[in-house]
């Protein structure tokens, strides 16, 4: 990119040319100058300080890897591909610039793998979930530890060989001190995982910094070292609630209000198995979303057949930052299904996809049904308290 060169110094170059015979030696000298005047910092932070920098940063729900699921993306004794389950909703994965999804599995090639209770998907799960444009792993939930903590180790060393990274569990107690920042477009943002449990409580006393629990005194203290660093954007993803419940309990809208107190910005859930309402709260000009929250994102891939389990939604968050100001610009969401069928195994589908009829041929009458249905779903839970549009609703400019 070509930056201004001060006038005073174009005409002391000029002025040195003039003095070179050699008109290409010249011409090469100019070149060269005019790169090293482009280099000055004064220019650099002019630039930074009147652009905008905006990031579109992007959640998910339950990552689940049930026995069918795994069934379905076998290629070979073994072998998988889990690839063709994201095909028809990869686009939308893509278009985020952080994409965080909940891993509720564990991933450890010593252990065949398994489904329900106790959870352990094949390595290509993961590579799928990258090449698929998934960024950040939350790990800390109530099967983390369902292969001890050898398994949860394995799947933290197997997420960064995919090129991904994790948040919510540690591999040792050096790195359950750190908080991780992230930085993109030039916007810093930390994302803290909390979970209210583990199922396999094989944890021994010195060794609880593996699985972050919900603490309030930890988290005020995790986001109180946040603040401390100038982070513009602070993220607190929590496993908490009552399964198959469309609405928050007491304890997970205590927690959220004290979480924004503390200083979080955005708040995600997980856990229900369902999704659970938005709900925003505005800067006092109302030109901007000072806190956002969503309960309770549901599940994003399972076997789960009841009413809301297969309904889903990628919820996106518009960030933005200027010299003087952060704000999150605004929040929207696109419905996804889970399609299960013999023929084409399972594909996550964005619920839009239920009129296209020329396309997409192969989904049945009765599913496409279901897909409605479950598109009416999700608006109706997401806009509980506040009215949250589906991206296939608006236009929305990154």
């Amino acid at each position: 990119m070509l930056k201004a060169v001060r006038a005073s110094d174009s005409f002391f170059f000029i002025k040195m040319i003039c003095l070179i015979k050699d008109f290409r030696k010249a011409l090469l000298i100019f070149l060269v100058l005019i790169s090293f005047g482009s280099c000055y910092p004064q220019e650099k932070q002019q630039i930074d300080g009147i652009s905008k920098k905006k990031l579109q940063i992007s959640f998910v729900g339950d990552l689940m890897c049930h026995s069918p699921i795994i069934q379905s993306a076998k290629v070979s004794k073994d072998s998988f591909d889990f690839n063709p389950i994201f095909r028809f909703i990869k686009n939308e994965l893509v278009a985020s610039d952080l994409l965080i999804g909940n891993l509720e599995t564990v991933v450890w090639e010593k252990y065949p793998p398994s489904g329900y209770p106790r959870f352990n998907a094949p390595f290509e799960y993961l590579k799928a979930l990258s090449e698929n444009g998934f960024d950040i792993m939350t790990t800390a939930n109530n099967h983390i530890t369902d292969y001890w903590k050898e398994g949860l180790i394995a799947t933290l060393t197997n997420i960064k060989n995919n090129g991904m990274d994790y948040i919510g569990t540690s591999s040792s107690k050096e790195d359950s001190d750190s908080l991780k920042i992230f930085y993109k477009n030039g916007i810093s943002i930390s994302i803290l995982n909390y979970t209210y449990d583990i199922n396999i409580k094989n944890l021994k006393s010195a060794e609880k910094f593996y699985v972050s629990l919900i603490d309030s005194q930890k988290i005020k203290n995790d986001i109180s070292r946040l603040k401390n660093k100038n982070v513009d954007f602070i993220v607190v993803y929590y496993h908490f609630g009552s399964e198959y419940k469309i609405t928050p309990n007491q304890g997970q809208i205590k927690l959220v209000n004290q979480t924004f107190k503390y200083g979080a910005d955005i708040v995600i859930g997980s856990h229900p198995h369902v999704l659970q309402p938005v709900k925003i709260w505005m800067s006092e000009d109302g030109k901007s979303i000072k806190n956002s929250v969503c309960y309770s994102m549901g599940n994003f891939l399972s076997n789960m057949s009841l009413r809301y389990t297969d309904s889903g939604a990628i919820i996106n968050f518009y960030l933005s930052k200027s010299e003087n100001k952060r704000s999150i610009d605004s929040v929207n969401f696109v419905a996804t299904y889970v399609l299960k069928s013999k023929k084409n195994g399972f594909v996550i589908l964005p619920s839009y996809f239920a009129d296209d009829y020329e396309n997409f041929d192969f989904i049945s009458e009765a599913e496409r049904n279901k897909m409605k249905n479950s598109f009416n779903d999700v608006k109706e839970i997401l806009n509980k308290y506040n009215t949250v549009k589906g991206i296939n609703e608006i236009q929305h400019e990154k």
